[in-house]
This record gives C-alpha cells, structure tokens and sequence, in this order.
C-alpha cells in the first residue's frame, strides 16, 4: 500500500534536483557558455598561459580586455603572459550577442630566479666538433638578463635563449648568469671541443702510371686517422697505430 507514495516521493525529489531528463525551467540549452582550463594558482616561473573553450566560435573572447583569437572549434589560447611578483588577476570574457559570460583566473607569482643550459649536442656525441657553437637554454622569468661566459645572450618570451661562442680545442667552461631585480642566479657547465681533423691518404707504392710485368703489386701508404678504414679494390688494408 505505500510503494505508490514512495515512487511518488521519489518523483518528486528528483524533479526537485534537476535530476531529470528534462532541463528545468527557464533554463536555455542555447546559452553561451565558457570553460577555463585554469592553469597552476602559484608558480615560480614568470610567465603563465590561459587555455578555454567557448561553446560558439562565433563569441568574441577577451582577457582582461584585449581580444583573443577563437578557433573554428571554440577553443582559445593565450601563451606565455608575463607575470607581476604577488598576485595576478585574469577576467575572461565572452560575448554573443547579448549574451555575456566571464571567469576569473588568479595566479600568485613568487621569483625564484634560474636557468639551464642546453648544449644542443649531435646524437650520440659529447663533445662538440666545429666552433663557433650556438647554446641554447632557459631562464625561469623571460624579463632577465642573461650571459653566457659574460656575452649577453637573446631571450625569447618562453624563457628559452641562446647564445653564439668560440671554443678552444679541449675543456672550455660554460657560465650562465641571470639577474633580475635583487635575484642572481649562476651555473657553470663544462664543453668538450675537439677539432675534426681532415682525413688524408698519401699512397708510396705503386706510382700512379706504373707498369708492371707480374700480376701481383704492392700496395703502401699513410693514413693521417689510424682508424679510418682503408680499402684496396674493395679488399680491406692492414693500417698499423702509425697510420701505415
């Protein structure tokens, strides 16, 4: 006698929730929407990016007033934004028509200057073979001023920058030094730079244009790399520590 009253109940919570399959009332599937893929709140790096996607690619998107490109999809993105030290407000907007939604994104910026080096070393090599070399690396905050072995070095707005030096044949240390405000930050790595030396081959025997009245002839000469491999019609040569 009671299921009738429990079902009834039942209907009516849900119905109260919105749990339903219809939407409740007043509300319009069509509305402009916005969702904010909300980056990190607190960050040591100086710049932060701002990801989203608005339900009409046809809405104009702002972020704190200045207008940002919307893709056909809806989607929206906004890279490497500086970043003052403390705290950082970000009011994204999206209109349509009539229709106007916004988040807010707040980041907190703490300086906590840094950098790395990147060798931009060949595959399988640890040394570099020809000089001048380009280096590469990063700085935490792209506002920085950053050498490298005291040569003032390009700094993109990602933080990435680079550098072009001389090396001398063996060990040639690597500072990197960053300031910024009452912040230095330094770092020394070492580079190896060892010179390609051209290979050569000087043949003794036999001279060129020689003739012969057997059918054997001896072949000699010097290799300037004892490694190289040498080859005579195809057959390989014995090449001693000299080069001979």
């Amino acid at each position: 006698m009671n299921k009738p009253l429990i079902i009834t109940v039942l209907g009516l919570l849900i119905s109260s929730l919105g749990l339903g399959c219809q939407p409740p009332p007043g509300a319009n599937p069509d509305a402009l929407t916005l969702q904010i893929e909300s980056p990190k709140s607190e960050t040591s790096w100086g710049f932060t990016s701002i990801h989203g996607t608005v339900s009409s690619p046809e809405a104009s998107v702002t972020v704190n007033g200045d207008g940002v490109p919307v893709a056909a999809d809806g989607s929206f993105t906004l890279d490497y934004i500086p970043l003052s030290e403390g705290r950082n407000d970000f009011y994204i907007v999206a209109t349509l028509g009539d229709d106007e939604v916004s988040r807010l994104v707040t980041v907190t910026y703490t300086l906590n200057l840094r950098a790395s080096l990147n060798l931009n070393l060949e595959p399988g090599r640890d040394w570099f073979t020809e000089s001048p070399v380009e280096i590469g690396g990063r700085v935490s905050d792209p506002r920085a001023e950053v050498t490298v072995n005291v040569v003032k070095a390009d700094v993109g707005r990602d933080g990435f920058f680079s550098v072009t030096l001389e090396l001398t044949e063996g060990t040639n240390p690597l500072t990197v030094v960053a300031k910024l405000n009452d912040q230095t930050y330094k770092e020394t790595e070492e580079a190896f730079y060892v010179p390609l030396v051209p290979l050569t081959l000087d043949i003794e025997t036999p001279e060129d244009g020689c003739e012969s009245a057997i059918d054997l002839v001896k072949v000699a000469g010097t290799v300037s790399d004892p490694e190289a491999g040498v080859f005579v019609n195809d057959t390989p040569a014995l090449v001693t520590a000299a080069g001979v």
